[in-house]
């Protein structure tokens, strides 16, 4: 996939560890990834994807959009 959007519960965007519902979604779609890949996170405003979440990504933008609040990232 070159674009992945990525929407989970809000009950699950809150926990960013690097064993949380979030963390292992970011780390399935960017392991050993053929091609740079783009992808598209919403989740609750305030939550803030830790660099441990991040590790093979780069933050791009980030839009607050009432209660909730997209991220935009690449490889």
């Amino acid at each position: 996939f070159d674009l992945i959007f990525l929407d989970p519960p809000y009950r699950e965007s809150h926990a960013t560890d690097p064993t949380s519902p979030i963390a292992r979604y970011l780390a399935r779609f960017g392991a050993a990834a053929p091609h740079p890949r783009t992808l598209v996170v919403h989740h609750e405003d305030g939550v803030s994807l830790g660099s441990e979440c991040l590790s093979n990504w780069t933050l791009v933008d980030q839009r607050r959009i009432g209660s909730g609040a997209i991220t935009l990232l690449a490889q």
